[in-house]
């Protein structure tokens, strides 16, 4: 069970232990003792310089060798509310946290005037472009904030695209970590806890996905989805310095706009509408997922699941 700092309560997690889970890992009281004993040592270098050491310390890194400086952040502050360390005061004005604190996004003027034809029939280049910084970063954020059902700020491995269509933006699609706990996922994967948490970043979902209402274009749905199918496994290790063995992508089953019936694309469950802390309080979605097969073949040691 969960408190309201988001941790849950102590509770013995195996031999005898007491601890708790964080984003899959084990915090024990033994844990919370070296990070009070560094909190100590290095007090006067702030919280940043603590940070650094408990990765370096815990092993706390990402795939591509960084430290995992933001998901300790996040722990510390949290054990601090809970008065289990008492972290030094920060030596600069936090600025505001842009997830409790969710500033829109200017809006943006776009050209709206109407395009419907089959996708053969389309004039000029279509293409997806990273939203990576400058003008696209902008534009996606804007976009999927007047459109795509408001902007999120993400933490963690995630590709933001713009959906172009000569130079005319035409819609956006994002790529980001998938959650671990989708239950027929990690059957379908014969995940047991261990597995999940040693495989779960090479699973990706898709969110948001969506094409403005003004491009009334046949199949271009399907066209934009088999370019990112195509670019992303190397776009992603070249980023992440991992591969990618899983996309997956939830539909609302009320909505009649579904890209995910084509080929390659497997329905493989549907979510329990369970939020974090095991409320039933959110719809049931379908989940679809398309996977990689090589890195399926369990003989490469990356996924569980054995392919037939």
């Amino acid at each position: 069970m969960k408190n309201r700092e988001g941790l849950p309560e102590m509770a013995v997690i195996s031999g005898g232990e007491t601890g708790f889970r964080f984003r899959g890992r084990v915090i024990t009281p033994l844990d919370i003792a070296l990070f009070n004993e560094i909190i100590q040592t290095y007090n006067s270098e702030g919280r940043t310089k603590i940070s650094q050491v408990i990765c370096e310390k815990m092993n706390w890194k990402q795939a591509n060798g960084k430290h995992q400086e933001g998901m300790c952040r996040t722990l510390l502050n949290r054990l601090a509310r809970k008065e289990l360390i008492k972290l030094p005061a920060p030596k600069r004005a936090t600025p505001p946290n842009p997830l409790p604190v969710r500033i829109a996004p200017p809006e943006i003027e776009l050209d709206q005037a109407p395009l419907s034809c089959p996708f053969a029939d389309v004039a000029g280049v279509t293409g997806l472009v990273r939203a990576r910084n400058g003008k696209y970063r902008k534009m996606y954020k804007s976009i999927v904030h007047q459109y795509g059902g408001g902007y999120r700020h993400l933490i963690g491995e995630h590709l933001n695209y713009l959906i172009l269509i000569d130079d005319r933006p035409a819609g956006c699609v994002g790529v980001s970590s998938a959650p671990r706990y989708i239950e027929c996922r990690n059957n379908y994967l014969n995940w047991d806890r261990l597995e999940m948490q040693k495989n779960i970043q090479k699973v990706v979902k898709i969110d948001p996905f969506f094409i403005l209402p003004w491009f009334q274009v046949d199949d271009l749905a399907a066209a934009i989805l088999s370019m990112l199918l195509k670019s992303l496994p190397e776009e992603w290790i070249d980023i992440y310095n991992h591969d990618l063995g899983m996309i997956e992508a939830y539909i609302d089953p009320r909505t009649t706009w579904n890209p995910y019936r084509d080929e390659g694309w497997k329905k493989i469950g549907q979510t329990k509408g369970k939020s974090a802390q095991g409320e039933v309080n959110r719809p049931q979605l379908d989940v679809y997922a398309y996977e990689y097969p090589d890195i399926f073949r369990k003989k490469r040691g990356h996924m569980a699941r054995v392919t037939t």
